[in-house]
């Protein structure tokens, strides 16, 4: 501006650059909305396509045949007690879309569920792990735990690791809940075959151990215990690899807890890996194309 000259060549004043640079913008934005259009196309078409498919495989109409360990878009879980593991669970399963009910026996932990909820959305807002200032999912917060449990496909408990109070609730909740629903310890140290000692269809039990602070984790311990079967591992495996985590078996007695440092790293691939925020910036895509890359 100060030398009255840009790259298309001289310009005879600052306002006819503040025009040029106007239509610049408008045509930036005109190919975002493009764009925005074409990938609706593209998806609409992906719909179409899978329709078709799904059609062809059960002879043209009807509902295709699915994978019984295949999990929905939408999963209904049951996370039982709303302490600091708790919460973090019922975020994450939240953060990718599926329905948590969340109960815990203490009322005033139950009542600070959502408080302490949104303060995890503002923290993954300002780290950009999060596009937008709500979960996808649906988080409800219940007193009664027949009523957590009771539609629930998978349930997640992540109370005190004391094994007569883990032992007492998933005693009773293997009563109460669906009979094929998946039931999940989350413990340190306790014997899994214990925990689930006087459960009800034992062999739909497992440990499963989420590592803090669980959001940018993936790696999730399993430990079946002597009953669970080879079903509702799987069914366990593609509900949390489609979360975009990492089953392990823990080696040795003695169990992984990740480092400051480690927890960081793997925040750190987490946002480099994000293909709607900008490699350099690390703002969200739509805004870096209005802005900085035009």
């Amino acid at each position: 501006i100060d030398d009255g000259v840009d790259e298309a060549g001289p310009v005879a004043n600052p306002g006819e650059l503040r025009k040029r640079l106007a239509q610049f913008a408008n045509a930036a934005h005109q190919s975002a909305v493009a764009a925005q259009r074409f990938g609706s196309q593209i998806a609409q078409n992906s719909t179409m396509t899978n329709s078709r498919v799904a059609d062809a495989q059960v002879g043209g109409g009807g509902e295709a045949e699915t994978d019984a360990h295949r999990t929905e878009v939408m999963v209904k879980c049951a996370v039982l007690g709303c302490g600091l593991m708790g919460c973090k669970i019922a975020g994450e399963l939240a953060r990718q879309g599926h329905r948590v009910k969340m109960t815990d026996s203490n009322a005033e932990v139950l009542n600070s569920a959502y408080q302490r909820m949104e303060e995890d959305k503002q923290e993954l807002l300002r780290e950009g792990l999060l596009m937008q200032g709500a979960f996808p999912g649906q988080v409800l917060c219940l007193s009664r735990l027949e009523e957590t449990v009771s539609d629930a496909e998978f349930i997640f408990e992540a109370v005190h690791d004391n094994l007569d109070t883990k032992s007492d609730l998933l005693e009773k909740v293997s009563h109460v809940c669906q009979p094929e629903a998946v039931i999940s310890t989350n413990t340190l140290h306790l014997d899994v075959n214990e925990v689930f000692a006087r459960c009800a269809k034992r062999e739909r039990c497992l440990g499963l151990r989420f590592l803090f602070p669980v959001y940018y984790i993936p790696e999730v311990e399993i430990n079946p215990s002597r009953d669970t079967s080879s079903s509702t591992t799987e069914r366990v495996r593609c509900l949390l690899e489609d979360m975009g985590k990492t089953l392990f078996f823990r080696s040795g007695g003695n169990p992984l807890i990740l480092t400051e440092e480690q927890r960081e790293e793997r925040r750190r691939v987490l946002l480099h890996s994000r293909r709607d925020f900008c490699p350099v910036c690390r703002q969200p895509i739509q805004d870096v194309i209005k802005v900085y890359h035009t």
